[in-house]
């Protein structure tokens, strides 16, 4: 070896050297020079590059699960409050039956799927999935592009589109938001995948299953851990209808009670058994018709077992007990075995009659709903304004003869009752949580506005969350189609141009029909009915928070009762009735730190 090394010249060796440095330093150039290219990708943030200043990119983490909820990438202004909000496009996965390896509500005890998969509404080629994945998709955007300088100065011209203000005078906040998925299991990125709907299921679910059939130990987050694991402020879950009445039209919230009135249900059903259970409940609703959930108590019996026990009333089939399916602290939780045996500890059922899931799901205009209530009401009133004030600005060049000029609830269906039963999502998820249905699907008409309306959708989605976090108020706007003759120019033009007498307009936005034509409010003496009536709305009002919040200026004067305005005007939150999102979230962070 020493012979070796003595065979070479000490200047040669330095030369040597020389040119080994100098071409290094050559390929650091080069790669300073090529920094978009990917073959010199290893060269980019090497001493050299940083030393004659080409600026480092930071590495990007590769997503593992293209699926997982994202935080934004980018920088939010420390200038602005930041609101936490995840949207929820409903389903996304593989129709599958109950199996081995799939399905859904997965029973850590059992081993187990307890249900099928649902793949939501479809009606041909067109599947509930992809829509709400692409309305909601394009709502992110706004929001998140909204940011960004340039992205509020877009939004703000929005919000003053459909506002009363001008763009520069909403104040500017950041939306810290999150996709639940950005992908369906038809994507390139799941094609073939053996089981994809881990991706898309509600409940946790074995991360993979071996030739065997076996589940590994490893439990991946089912759509409602992850958005728990955001800790957001809001959630909008957005979905789409279906029925076979291809009749059935318009949008409507889902909304779960709260514990009370499940307790209460049970209670009843235990002591008087299922059938004079279902005839006290009938004669409620009798004396209670305008109460929601008063008026349908008999529909929540399935829904009161499934609730405290996971099993149906009425065919015994096994859903599940949910709470142990998703990964937060209560997942161990076990207190309800049946109806008639459980126990008061520090548990998930601590939670569920606490005084912030009565905020979250009790009160409000209907006796139920509360805060998640209030949230779906917002968005389906803003989603119905922003359809209604587009066929405004489109119709009018379109229409030839007042005949086919349409009134709100023509063109938009009915702004619906709520959906109320045991439903999983706003029960679970610890956020404030708007749940809305969009339409039928199987529908005609609503099918048209969902295709083909997606950005005047996902705008008003957008503008409802600055409304629910910041406080709005929307232009005024006719509500009526005689309004819409009368105060918008051109569709007066062809009413006029026609010559024809109009027909009363059936509905107005709300898609609740119109008074008789003439009717007007006539002073007699104040009936006992009546009197029962006032004190009915007195009521109402003092529920909501600051009380008579649902008095607006946009409601028609066509000499309807109070009641009867109320029950027309569309929910407007005012200012002073915003969701108190800091609250909810401290309470949260409390009662889900470890014990």
């Amino acid at each position: 070896m020493k012979k070796f090394y003595s065979s070479f010249k000490p200047g040669l060796i330095k030369k040597t050297l020389l040119i080994m440095f100098l071409l290094y330093l050559s390929f650091a150039v080069c790669g300073i020079a090529r920094a978009g290219s990917s073959r010199f990708s290893f060269m980019k943030d090497n001493f050299l590059s940083r030393l004659w200043g080409s600026p480092a990119k930071p590495a990007v983490k590769k997503e593992e699960d293209t699926n997982k909820i994202k935080p934004g990438a980018f920088t939010l202004n420390d200038k602005y409050k930041t609101y936490k909000v995840v949207l929820d496009p409903g389903h996304g996965g593989k129709s599958q039956k109950i199996s081995p390896t799939e399905g859904d509500h997965w029973d850590f005890k059992a081993q187990k799927f307890l249900t099928r998969y649902n793949f939501g509404a479809y009606h041909n080629d067109e599947a509930e999935h992809k829509i709400v994945l692409e309305i909601c998709q394009k709502a992110y955007n706004l929001l998140r592009n909204a940011n960004t300088d340039a992205g509020w100065r877009e939004f703000s011209k929005i919000l003053s589109y459909y506002g009363v203000k001008r763009p520069e005078e909403y104040r500017r906040v950041n939306f810290d938001i999150s996709l639940t998925r950005d992908k369906s299991y038809e994507s390139p990125e799941h094609s073939g995948e053996v089981n994809v709907n881990k991706h898309f299921r509600l409940f946790d679910s074995p991360e993979s299953f071996d030739e065997k059939n076996k589940p590994s130990a490893a439990l991946y987050p089912g759509r409602m851990s992850k958005i728990n694991a955001m800790t957001p402020a809001l959630v909008l879950c957005v979905h789409i209808n279906s029925s076979t009445n291809t009749a059935a039209r318009g949008q409507a919230s889902v909304i779960i009670p709260d514990y009370h009135v499940f307790d209460f249900v049970k209670t009843v059903k235990s002591r008087l058994g299922v059938k004079k259970a279902l005839t006290y409940f009938w004669v409620i609703s009798w004396f209670y018709p305008q109460n929601q959930v008063l008026a349908n108590l008999s529909r929540l019996i399935n829904d009161c077992e499934t609730y405290f026990t996971g099993r149906r009333a009425d065919n015994k089939s096994q859903i599940g007990k949910r709470w142990q399916m998703v990964m937060w602290r209560y997942d161990k939780d076990d207190e309800y075995d049946n109806l008639f045996n459980y126990k008061d500890n520090d548990s998930y059922w601590k939670r569920e009659r606490s005084d912030y899931e009565s905020m979250r799901r009790d009160g409000g205009i209907i006796g139920a709903g509360g805060d998640n209530f209030y949230a779906s009401e917002e968005l389906i009133k803003f989603v119905r304004l922003a359809l209604w004030q587009d066929y405004i600005d489109t119709a009018g060049a379109l229409i030839k003869d007042a005949s086919e000029i349409k009134s709100p609830g023509e063109y938009l269906g009915a702004h619906g009752e709520p959906f109320i039963s045991d439903w999983a999502l706003p029960q679970l998820v610890n956020a404030v949580t708007a749940y809305i249905e969009l339409g039928y699907i199987e529908n005609e008409n609503d099918r048209k506005l969902l295709v083909e309306k997606k950005d005047i959708i996902a705008r008003s989605l957008a503008v409802s969350v600055y409304s629910l976090t910041e406080g709005y108020e929307p232009k005024k706007i006719p509500l009526t189609k005689d309004e819409l003759i009368k105060y918008n120019p051109r569709f007066n033009k062809i009413a006029s141009a026609s010559g024809a007498a109009l027909a009363p307009a059936k509905s107005d936005i709300n898609g609740k029909p119109n008074a008789p034509a003439g009717s007007k409010a006539v002073g007699k003496k104040v009936s006992e009915k009546q009197k029962r009536i006032n004190k009915l709305v007195d009521n109402i009002k003092n529920e909501l928070k600051g009380g008579g919040g649902l008095n607006s200026k946009q409601t028609p004067d066509n000499g309807y009762s109070e009641e009867k305005i109320i029950s027309l005007t569309p929910l407007v939150l005012p200012f002073s009735q915003r969701i108190d999102f800091e609250k909810y979230g401290n309470y949260f962070k409390s009662v889900l730190k470890e014990k």
